[in-house]
């Protein structure tokens, strides 16, 4: 009896632990893929690194020679908060020769900033008092207005997914009442990179010269997207554009493969990435316009002695170490002293 059971009972086992191997095979299979393409994105997502300091110099005017004056535009400095342009912290170099700055006067010109907002379930997930992250969020960011100057010159701009465009806004209580007429339902709508997109779009054309900030609220991107947030990253750098995002979400996808992509689009265009769950302490976003919409006039007496072509650059001392600009070529006239008698004699005895 027991050699005729003995293959059904052998048999009976098989059915029973098959399964549950290749259960563990399919996991465990899923679970090296995931790891794959997760180390495959984020080495494709840090090909790019963040912009560097820099000095932009335009306008030289020659007319008072010796007297000569020059716009410096700071870009993406260290630590805004201590980085000042003044006649201590920068120098001229004319024809390589560091020459004191005379003066140094600080002119407003404003900024631009575009908020795009990506609405979705993960915006408008609920905590036990009812309120939305996405409120929560929107909160956080009308924090701005006590740091801005109405009639200063800052423009803004405002991206809602599918359509909802309004643009050339002044001071940013207009764009808030905008923000909520906003008549879209965000438990019903698909999330999409157009708000980002067109925000994009629109600073990119901003030929105003003034620095440029986007502000993206959004749930987690899907992973077809990651080849376009880097081509985005692309058009942020070509144009000056600093991203700053917010992203909505459970704690876990800190993990998910698309976000290394959406942290090197706010990180490598000299922004910052801050994923909320819904505890977490907000931003101000107060920090990240610190510092900006500002140019400088520069003069300096110049020490060139011949007519011709010279070159210009300033260079700036900052806590993190020198900046310096590429040098400007400009030409100056140099004419010989003009000698004029005055009151001579009407005889001159020897």
């Amino acid at each position: 009896m027991s050699k005729q059971r003995g293959p059904h009972i052998l048999g009976r086992r098989t059915q029973l632990y098959i399964p549950h191997i290749f259960m563990q095979v399919v996991v465990l299979i899923a679970l090296l893929l995931r790891l794959t393409l997760s180390l495959t994105f984020s080495a494709q997502a840090s090909v790019l690194s963040q912009p560097q300091p820099s000095l932009e110099v335009s306008n030289i005017d020659t007319r008072e020679f010796p007297l000569i004056r020059a716009e410096v535009k700071p870009r993406n400095l260290p630590d805004p908060a201590v980085d000042q342009l003044d006649s201590t912290t920068l120098q001229v170099l004319e024809n390589e020769n560091i020459l004191p700055i005379r003066s140094v006067v600080e002119n407003y010109e404003g900024f631009h900033l575009a908020l795009a907002i990506n609405p979705g379930i993960a915006l408008a997930w609920r905590d036990v008092n009812g309120i939305s992250r996405y409120d929560k969020l929107i909160r956080a960011f009308t924090q701005l207005n006590q740091s801005l100057t109405p009639g200063s010159g800052d423009r803004f701009s405002l991206f809602i997914n599918p359509d909802y465009e309004q643009t050339g806004f002044t001071d940013l209580d207009s764009l808030l009442i905008a923000l909520a007429d906003y008549p879209g339902n965000m438990r019903q709508m698909e999330p999409s990179l157009t708000s980002l997109q067109h925000a994009l779009e629109a600073l990119s054309a901003d030929e105003s010269g003034q620095d440029k900030i986007l502000f993206y609220i959004t749930p987690l991107p899907y992973p077809s997207d990651a080849e376009q947030l880097d081509l985005l990253l692309q058009s942020a750098l070509d144009h000056h554009i600093t991203i700053h995002i917010w992203l909505a979400g459970d704690p876990e996808i800190s993990s998910y493969p698309q976000l290394p992509h959406l942290r090197n689009l706010a990180e490598g265009s000299g922004g910052s990435l801050f994923l909320f769950s819904g505890s977490e302490p907000i931003p101000d976003p107060t920090s990240y316009v610190l510092g900006l919409g500002k140019r400088y006039q520069i003069s300096y007496l110049s020490q060139v002695r011949k007519s011709g072509e010279h070159q210009l650059a300033f260079s700036l001392q900052t806590s993190a170490g020198e900046v310096t600009s590429p040098k400007i070529t400009f030409s100056a006239e140099v004419l010989p002293a003009e000698v004029e008698f005055i009151n001579l004699p009407q005889k001159v005895s020897v």
